[in-house]
């Protein structure tokens, strides 16, 4: 050990300490003094002046460094690294303004192009090397200048690093969780807090321009080496950051932000790790490259697309859809198909012809993929489970949670103002619901009792018990009367036979929980009772994220035998794993379009779907006069694609609607114009039927198909479906203009004057939130969400009380 330590040349490493830590320094004030500049407080008189000499004395020092650098071969090469970091820079200003309408890509002027920050004091430095190197030329006493030979390319690539870290989107970046260390006069933790995040991006950035260096030596060698795959992996991140975002964007602000600060670095550095962990598993640079650039642009159009079609971004769950491939290709435009056909096949292509003519050798060594894949999945652990402090570097989870909470506002906005990534990487580590702080064994046994005496003193006023009589749920697939909606025309009402029965008994409008998608959503909510903002905003589709994980599922089928439950749904049965979820709410029967004992009788379509007149024949075709069944009906009529060419009479405009817009919205009215017809016989036919029937109709979302345009005066209109509960012998008109889809449950049992079990004892009081008070009905929630979250994840203490659940 005396022997290596001897061998160490410590005047050079000397030297090349006093190069970084001058380089830290310079740096560090220059962003400390941008802060002070402004501030004119007495106290911070001598801070200002410290920092100044600080300055000084580190820009002095790194410019007695200077003069051996001052060549032909430096000047070119630090202004090639300027102009790159230049487009760059610009490019992710680019995507951090996608939201901003007003942003003009070509006013390079207004939007600060040219970053100066680093440049006058760089040149300041030059002038001073020069005139000093001239100088002790002229002397011949150039021993002077300290001898660091060995380290100009360490000062090269710390002066280049310098104009990234010095760029005004990453200084205010940078600054952003340190200015109220600053404001509250905690200086000694903002100094700290500065002097770790200088250092550690000015590393980063040196590291980053080497990499690039070394890695274009490479390229031009047509060597395959670990810089190259490491500058690709940074290219792709930059790249895919961008059509990520592209693909949910909207031209509008939040909290004064187009895109939170951090979210940009979260997900570049998320992007860099995955696409280095591709090289790295693949250990090939050619075939590394076409899967990640394949993969990435395949992740771009389908996010594009699903936002477009039911602005809702892509999430982890839909992977699951590549077990329906041939149903998905259904919903997408022929063109899309073809396009992604010919993508595939010139990737393939490419491949093919640059394979026969390059050796591909292996990227790293064994030891090289060991180290590198542990450094990519720490790094990932630690973005994703890093601390929100202002000492920590890195971006990470915490941080963007703790800039702004918008996860109420749903998945698009959260991909659209904090990342693609957040989204997925909340969806991947956040529960699915948060235990509340009064959770605990003593407070379900009181709801129990409380809501058990509800439940007597209601029972009291009712007469009658839903069990003994029919009960049809009818989720009508993307109805909404489009006449509600501003700039809409149309030449005649689509919907007279719903409008008249909404008339005439229990009815209104119901709050959907999405748009233009969400339907296995509601059906889990109106056979529940269990509101889906009570789970976290990071789940996506309850019957695959949350019913697996239940230990107590509810639902109002529940109040019927087996053998008298029916679902009938023209779809395939593995979707969202409905078959695996009737089949635990025990429904004898299922009807599906295929893979099933039971099939659907007498198959028509409307347009391109199985019609709605072929769901109701098929429940007329079902229904028993003797016994009182349970019917989970959803059908797929009103799904896109559109496409009806009767009733011709029908049609309909869009203000500033394009033609493909409004040929979509007159085909989608004349489907709703053929349900509407259809509804009105399947209730006259039920009115023949010498037996208590109540219709649960609902529709479970609008249709994707409105520009955004259309929402904009009135936002709520967006989720807004509509809905009535209706008796084949006797209606009464229950006042619930506005309701939930968890409501259905307990406005099925106050229309029909049926009796209620506690647990509908308390969704009762929670339809009738309007005769609440505030804190009444806070109680209420609260109460119901201790017990959602007990037959969720929690402890399932109401499992010992099944009384809860029953009707006496």
């Amino acid at each position: 050990m005396k022997q290596g330590l001897k061998s160490i040349d410590w005047l050079f490493a000397l030297h090349g300490l006093i190069i970084l830590l001058l380089s830290i320094y310079f740096n560090l004030q220059l962003i400390n003094l941008s802060i002070l500049a402004n501030n004119t407080a007495s106290d911070l008189v001598g801070i200002k002046n410290f920092s100044y000499l600080l300055f000084y004395i580190s820009g002095l020092g790194l410019v007695l460094y200077l003069p051996k650098l001052l060549t032909w071969s430096f000047f070119k090469r630090l202004s090639t690294v300027y102009l790159i970091y230049l487009f760059l820079s610009y490019f992710l200003r680019l995507t951090r303004q996608l939201n901003n309408k007003d942003f003009i890509v070509g006013a390079f002027q207004k939007n600060q192009f040219w970053q100066g920050n680093f440049l006058l004091p760089l040149f300041f430095m030059i002038l001073l090397a020069f005139f000093l190197h001239r100088l002790l030329v002229a002397y011949d006493k150039q021993e002077w200048l300290p001898d660091y030979t060995g380290h100009e390319e360490l000062l090269f690539y710390l002066l280049s690093a310098s104009f990234l870290l010095q760029d005004s989107q990453y200084r205010a970046s940078l600054l952003l969780p340190l200015r109220p260390l600053f404001a509250s006069d905690e200086l000694a933790s903002y100094h700290l807090g500065l002097l770790v995040q200088v250092t550690s991006s000015l590393l980063c950035f040196a590291a980053l321009i080497f990499i690039f260096s070394k890695a274009w030596q490479g390229l031009r060698m047509a060597l395959a080496t670990p810089y190259l795959a490491v500058a690709s992996s940074a290219f792709f991140a930059l790249f895919f950051n961008y059509t990520f975002q592209l693909g949910v964007k909207k031209s509008e602000s939040i909290a004064n932000y187009y895109v939170l600060p951090g979210a940009i670095s979260f997900q570049l550095l998320i992007l860099f790790a995955l696409a280095l962990l591709v090289y790295l598993v693949t250990n090939r640079y050619l075939i590394g490259s076409l899967l990640i650039f394949g993969l990435g642009s395949s992740l771009s159009l389908v996010n594009y697309l699903k936002e477009f079609m039911r602005s809702e971004p892509l999430l982890l769950i839909d992977f699951v859809w590549l077990r329906q491939l041939g149903l998905l290709i259904g919903f997408v435009s022929p063109s899309v198909i073809w396009l992604s056909l010919f993508f595939l096949i010139g990737l393939g292509f490419i491949y093919s012809y640059v394979r026969r003519r390059l050796v591909s050798p292996p990227i790293f060594s064994w030891l090289q993929r060991f180290f590198g894949s542990l450094f990519v999945l720490v790094s990932l652990v630690a973005v994703v489970y890093g601390n929100a402090s202002y000492l920590n570097p890195l971006p990470s989870l915490a941080k963007l949670d703790k800039v702004l909470n918008i996860n109420w506002l749903g998945f698009s906005s959260n991909a659209r103002y904090k990342s693609l990534a957040y989204v997925w990487t909340k969806q991947l580590t956040t529960p699915i619901m948060e235990k509340p702080s009064q959770y605990n064994q003593a407070k379900i046994e009181e709801l129990v009792k409380k809501y058990s005496q509800l439940a007597k003193d209601i029972n009291r006023e009712r007469t009658e018990k839903i069990d003994q009589q029919t009960v049809i749920y009818l989720l009508s697939e993307s109805l909404a009367n489009p006449e509600r909606l501003d700039g809409i025309d149309l030449s005649a009402s689509v919907l007279p036979n719903i409008d008249a029965i909404k008339e005439e008994t229990t009815s209104g409008l119901m709050t959907s929980d999405g748009y233009g998608g969400g339907t296995a959503n509601m059906e889990f909510q109106s056979l529940t009772g269990l509101p889906l903002p009570n789970f976290s905003s990071s789940v996506s589709v309850l019957y695959t994220e949350v019913v697996p994980k239940m230990k107590v599922f509810p639902s109002i089928s529940d109040l019927y035998q087996k053998q008298n439950k029916v679902v009938i749904h023209p779809e395939n049965r593995l979707n969202y794993s409905r078959h695996l979820i009737y089949q635990q709410l025990g429904f004898g029967k299922q009807v599906f379009t295929n893979s099933t004992k039971d099939k659907l009788l007498d198959v028509n379509r409307a347009g391109v779907n199985i019609s709605d007149q072929t769901v109701y024949d098929n429940i007329l075709a079902r229904l028993d006069t003797k016994n009182s069944q349970f019917f989970s009906v959803i059908t797929m009529q009103n799904h896109v694609p559109w496409s009806a060419s009767t009733p011709e009479e029908v049609m309909v405009t869009g203000q500033n609607f394009s033609a493909k817009e409004n040929a979509n919205l007159t085909s989608y009215a004349r489907l709703l114009a053929q349900t509407d017809e259809a509804t009105i016989a399947f209730l006259e036919a039920l009115q023949e039927i010498d037996k208590p029937i109540t219709v649960v109709f609902y529709g479970d979302h609008l249709p994707s198909l409105y520009p955004e345009q259309v929402f904009s005066e009135q936002a709520d209109s967006k989720y807004q479906t509509d809905y009535f509960i209706w008796n084949n012998q006797e209606n009464q008109q229950l006042e619930y203009p506005l309701i939930r889809s968890n409501d259905f449950p307990a406005a099925l049992l106050a229309h029909t004057n049926a009796k209620v079990s506690p647990y509908y004892a308390l969704l009762t009081q929670l339809l009738n939130r309007a005769e609440l008070s505030e804190k009444e009905l806070e109680e209420v929630e609260a109460d119901l969400k201790l017990l959602q979250y007990d037959m969720t994840i929690g402890k399932a203490y109401i499992k010992a009380r099944p009384s809860f659940f029953e009707i006496k």
